[in-house]
């Protein structure tokens, strides 16, 4: 199965300016990726770099981004929000759900048993867990990823 950032298109670095920010950096890549004709509705980033977006602060020392006391879902421009580890730190992935589609042919299929070769005689259980899954790609060019200047 090819992954999100497999099959991505990269972003167009010539959009970045001179001071941009992470926050630019992202406006940039949502337009570019929704220049494909599919609406922008995720961000994918590492820890780490949603917290750098989330603890910039202004001249005086105010969050720009965030509220600490929030209990909003994490938000960028109206999109949502996912960090995970997953995600290569300095590295972003945007784009939109309909760009990507999982096909689930079979469920997950969890079967146990204890007469398989010598399980019974070493009381040992043998565990086998399947699932069929696809994944269709129809418009890579509306997936971005890219990597943050340092």
């Amino acid at each position: 199965i090819e992954g999100l950032n497999t099959v991505a298109t990269d972003y167009e670095t010539s959009r970045t300016q001179s001071g941009d920010t992470r926050i630019d950096i992202l406006s940039h890549a949502y337009t570019q990726a929704s220049l494909a004709y599919y609406p922008v509705d995720y961000t994918i980033l590492h820890p780490n770099d949603w917290e750098k977006i989330m603890l910039q602060k202004d001249g005086e020392g105010r969050y720009i981004w965030a509220n600490p006391g929030s209990v909003l879902a994490p938000q960028i421009w109206g999109r949502r929000v996912v960090a995970t580890a997953a995600q290569e730190e300095g590295r972003f992935t945007v784009g939109a759900r309909m760009a990507s589609q999982i096909f689930d042919r079979e469920e997950i299929a969890v079967e146990i048993a204890t007469e398989n070769d010598k399980d019974f005689e070493f009381n040992l259980v043998t565990l086998r867990g399947e699932e069929r899954l696809a994944v269709a790609h129809y418009r890579p060019e509306a997936i971005i990823t890219g990597e943050f200047p340092a």
